[in-house]
């Protein structure tokens, strides 16, 4: 996001992150009940126009079924449906249709601050006085439009109808606009309709040269943009600005203004930061002219440029309305969210969810949805995204139909099976009513876990194939081999356990454990527990003592007392777990015995003998989502790295983008490498596995891990001035804590406006602005800059270059020398200064060339890390009788990777002294303005982030910050930030820092472009 103030005498303020629109619905003229429907039979040139109500109209739009209204379906009576304005009717429908369409249950939004802003222009009742009642006042009420839908839909957020005439529509979306923009609201439902049941409206407008030939309804769902693409959201375009007046007084109050309007569309466009100051050079702007389309046009697209879309309204009382309309180039990943019985562990079998409010209605409800199943559409769409829009994305009701089906022929056969009220010979299945009521807890589920009598021969065999149960109960083996003397991963597998009675107790008992794990991982959690005999030990949580167990174990069974207790706190829904039911039976005559019918409650075993357990678990989440229990969600964003999908449109290359962090990371646990928690191979695999649908995979390299971003911690800063204090001084980030943002992104800044910036800051957006600090009511951010021109490496005389070098950056002092070539003839020494005589011999003979030029060369062995270094390498300079030093080029460091957490003080200590200490002593010997040029020599890692740096990155930025110094002196100094070189320097093997280093966009260089000459360092 580009966010940024420009602190002109204008005051621009631009937000460019924009709105994105992520959902529509609409009914207009010509049964066009949907945003698709609107659209072909625009593109098909049809006529909406209907017979004539009226002969004073030559034409007549009508909106077909106005008067079908699903009253209970929003819970409203008959007396009140009968008292309510035609417009409420289709705000509600709208609404939930767009909801729907941009994958958002209404019903999970209830309570929240979602807005409601509905421009409606005309008023129907109230006309018949004789028959007015009490429900006829708020059901006749232009503001009931928009108030009705947040009512009935439980909305907390802005509220209101919005009455400009024909500008009504826009100006309420851009009153969604700014809802989210100021953060009144997360979501905004905007739109508008127009109803008219009597011609007089239409009439006066006819006369007046006012009246447009089309009418209806339409709503859109609005989001912040971020918010949008982080909830994988289907963005349908993005609105960039938006703006709205009033055109003042003209020839007529119903007469538009064209300067107003003109000024009302510059306001749009200056927002959403599209303007004409620099014309596009490619174009013949002296004879390009504006075309109306009348025809369907291809909209040529620009390389890498969205589309851009301007929609102006006019309300004939004066309103001028405008907004700015992009292209979101992408499209979403349409294995959003799941429920978790259909998550990746079965790759074929799918559970669809469906209900609607009563019995009756289902019918028509399935019938749609096979059509649309079997459509082109339908066909072509994934089915289990199809399945988990209907689970996740839907509200649920109290009437209820699951079934399983393996693809679509399958799933249409079941829809349509279930709208005749018919079985499907091959497929599962059910459906009726939940049990209770919506807000009771009798939908609750128990789980209750049965002790001996369960087992049988081979039930271990394919439980030991699931990877869920296998990991749950491998921990335990180790422990039953100490303490019993026998593997279950080997009792299970062979099923030779029938005969032993301790083993059968122990082994129930694992079993259990493991099964309670994979109903978990599919989404199916209790809300309360009963163990059964010695299987109390699988459902408990807390460790007990002997003597407990001890009476466990001798001590009477008190199933009955326990499941009376659960009905008495009014749990309905009971689950054995267990690989065959023994105690339903049990449990069923204890709620029977209890006045309780079979539709009062349920009791549902986990699995069979020789049954597939998979197949069995679908079952029953299947029968649990009939009965009313809350089914979790399986979120693919938690399990898979893909995020919002892009596509290059100029290379047609799709590319999945995810912000990652210790929040949102798809796996638990950690997996740490070198101190660093990266993303596990299993996780990358799964990813392709999800996106590709490929059942094998091959060539898969992995070259660069890819670590955790943070979860942001908050550290309070306070700004006095030209003083920064942080409230804890441990927690600065300006104290070495760059390096921690990078390795651990422990850190991150964000302000909190002063009262003098209080005019700005509804203005100002900087909440992804990595670093930004407010200074004199400015925001001054954190920017790269191009290389500074007035830098120059010129020599005023003949005299000495200094060059410090230290292991193992020798091969780079060598590389300098041959650099230093051009001033060869300037100079009359070069010094090379090593803390090792064995070193330097790698460099003699690479610089004595020069000799042969002119140039005196000179090696000293001199560790100017040492405290005394300066004074040493002064008196060292003065014995060579040298020609005065003009330049020094400090090109020392050590290579060593370690994590933060890993590394000590000695660490450090190594790392400062040839680079820090170095670079301090030469600034001590020689101080600014004294030479002609001080270059030092850094490193881009402390910017980009590599793994194991820390040491290496606080010595570079030491570098970094002594260039700013002697610069703000008047020295020509400077800290060159290197990329990796290519050969030379301290990792001459380079292939794994090349990978990292191209994963955030940035390459190596060979010798060459590093080092061109010295006069343009």
């Amino acid at each position: 996001m580009k966010t940024f103030l420009e602190t002109n005498d204008s005051q621009v303020f631009e937000m460019s992150e924009g709105i994105a629109i992520v959902g529509m619905a609409c009914r207009t003229a010509g049964s066009n009940t949907s945003p698709e429907k609107l659209w072909q039979f625009l593109l098909a040139k049809q006529d909406g126009s209907g017979e004539r109500i009226s002969n004073a109209i030559s034409r007549d739009y009508f909106i077909h079924n106005v008067e079908d209204f699903d009253a209970a379906f929003f819970s409203i009576s008959p007396k009140e449906v009968e008292q309510m304005d035609p417009h409420q009717r289709l705000g509600l429908e709208l609404s939930w249709d767009a909801l729907e369409d941009a994958v958002l249950n209404p019903k999970s939004l209830v309570g929240s601050n979602t807005a409601d802003f509905i421009g409606v222009d005309s008023r129907l009742l109230l006309k018949d006085l004789p028959s007015i009642e009490p429900w006829r006042g708020i059901g006749s009420a232009p503001q009931g439009v928009a108030n009705r839908v947040s009512y009935h839909l439980d909305f907390m957020g802005p509220s209101t109808v919005v009455d400009a005439a024909c500008a009504s529509s826009l100006v309420a979306v851009h009153l969604g606009c700014r809802a989210i923009q100021n953060l009144q609201s997360d979501v905004a439902i905007v739109g508008g309709e127009n109803v008219l049941l009597a011609p007089a409206i239409t009439l006066m407008l006819g006369k007046a040269g006012a009246l447009h030939p089309e009418g209806g309804g339409a709503v859109i769902i609005l989001k912040r943009l971020s918010r949008a693409i982080a909830d994988g959201d289907n963005i349908k375009a993005i609105l960039k600005g938006s703006a709205v007046a009033q055109d003042g007084k003209t020839n007529g109050i119903m007469a538009p203004n064209s300067k107003a309007q003109e000024l009302e569309a510059r306001q749009a466009l200056a927002q959403a930061g599209t303007h004409l100051q620099t014309l596009n050079s490619r174009v013949n702007w002296a004879e390009a002219g504006l075309k109306v389309v009348h025809e369907t046009t291809e909209w040529t697209e620009e390389k890498n440029q969205p589309r851009r879309a301007a929609v102006c309204s006019y309300g004939y009382g004066g309103t001028v309305s405008h907004a700015i309309v992009e292209q979101f180039i992408g499209s979403y990943f349409e294995i959003a969210t799941a429920i978790a019985v259909n998550s990746p562990l079965d790759a074929t079998r799918v559970l669809f969810l469906v209900s609607v409010p009563q019995e009756k209605r289902l019918a028509k409800q399935v019938r749609v949805l096979a059509e649309w199943l079997s459509s082109p559409a339908g066909k072509a769409v994934i089915l289990k995204a199809f399945a988990n829009t209907l689970a996740q994305c839907r509200a649920h009701h109290d009437y209820r139909l699951a079934f399983i089906a393996d693809g679509h022929e399958a799933a249409t056969t079941c829809l349509q099976a279930a709208a005749e009220d018919k079985a499907a010979i091959g497929h599962y299945i059910s459906k009726g009513n939940i049990v209770g009521v919506s807000s009771d807890p009798a939908r609750r589920t128990v789980w209750v876990f049965s002790g001996h009598g369960a087992q049988w021969r081979h039930m271990g065999k394919e439980l030991l194939l699931n990877t869920v149960f296998r990991q749950a109960i491998d921990p335990l083996n180790a422990i039953v081999q100490s303490e019993a003397g026998f593997s279950i991963l080997d009792t299970l597998a062979s099923g030779d356990f029938l005969e032993l009675s301790e083993g059968i107790q122990i082994l129930t008992c694992v079993v259990q454990i493991g099964l309670s794990r994979v109903l978990m991982s599919r989404g199916l959690v209790p809300e309360a527990v009963i163990g059964h005999s010695a299987d109390r030990n699988a459902r408990t949580k807390r460790p007990r003592g002997v003597e407990y167990w001890a009476n466990n174990t001798i001590g009477p069974v008190f199933l009955k007392s326990a499941v009376n207790a659960a009905a008495d706190d009014g749990y309905r829904v009971f689950v054995e777990v267990s690989t065959h039911p023994i105690v339903l039976f049990s449990v069923n005559e204890t709620l029977l015995d209890r006045g309780l019918d079979y539709g009062d409650m349920a009791t549902l075993a986990t699995t069979k003998q020789n049954t597939c357990l998979d197949a069995a678990i679908m079952e029953l989440a299947a029968e649990l989502y009939i009965k009313g229990a809350d089914m979790e969600k399986y979120d693919a964003k938690e399990h898979i790295l893909v995020g919002q999908r892009i596509i290059d449109p100029s290379t047609n290359v799709v590319r999945y983008t995810a912000r990652l962090s210790t929040a949102t990371k798809p796996f638990p646990g950690k997996h740490p490498l070198d101190g660093t928690d990266i993303i596990p191979a299993a996780v990358y695999l799964n990813t392709f596995h999800q996106t590709t649908g490929a059942l094998l995979l091959s060539n898969v390299n992995f070259d660069v891990p890819v670590s955790l971003g943070s979860d942001e911690p908050i550290v309070s800063v306070v700004v006095k001035g030209e003083q920064i204090s942080v409230l804890s001084a441990a927690s600065s980030p300006e104290v070495g804590g760059r390096e921690i943002w990078v390795n651990h992104s422990s850190c991150s800044w964000s302000t909190i406006a002063t009262p003098e910036m209080a005019a700005q800051s509804k203005a100002i957006d900087v909440s992804m602005v990595q670093k930004h600090i407010v200074h004199n009511s400015k925001i001054e951010l954190q920017r790269l800059h191009a290389v500074l021109s007035d830098l120059s490496a010129a020599l005023s005389e003949k005299g000495t270059i200094v060059v410090y070098a230290a292991p193992p950056a020798i091969p780079t002092a060598a590389q300098v020398a041959d650099a230093a070539e051009e001033f060869v003839c300037e100079t009359a020494s070069i010094s090379i200064l090593a803390a090792d005589e064995a070193k330097l011999e790698a460099v003699i003979s690479r610089v004595q060339t020069f000799e042969a030029q002119g140039a005196a060369l000179h090696t000293l062995v001199l560790d100017i890390s040492l405290p005394d270094a300066a004074e040493r390498l002064l008196k060292a300079i003065r014995v060579l009788n040298v020609p005065p030093v003009l330049g020094v080029i400090h090109a020392a460091g050590i290579l060593e990777v370690s994590s933060l957490v890993e590394t000590t003080r000695d660490s450090f200590a190594r790392f400062l002294a040839p680079k820090v200490n170095g670079a301090l002593a030469l600034h001590k010997a020689f101080p600014p303005r004294s030479l002609d040029f001080f270059i030092m020599y850094s490193s881009i890692r402390q910017l980009v982030g590599t793994v194991g740096q820390a040491s290496y990155g606080s010595s570079n930025a030491s570098l970094n910050a002594l260039a700013t110094y002697r610069r703000a002196r008047g020295d020509n100094t400077v800290a060159i930030q290197f990329t990796a070189v290519r050969g030379l320097g301290m990792a001459t093997s380079t292939s794994f820092l090349m990978t990292e280093l191209r994963s955030k966009g940035i390459t190596d260089i060979t010798a060459g472009e590093a080092f061109p000459r010295l006069g343009a360092s």
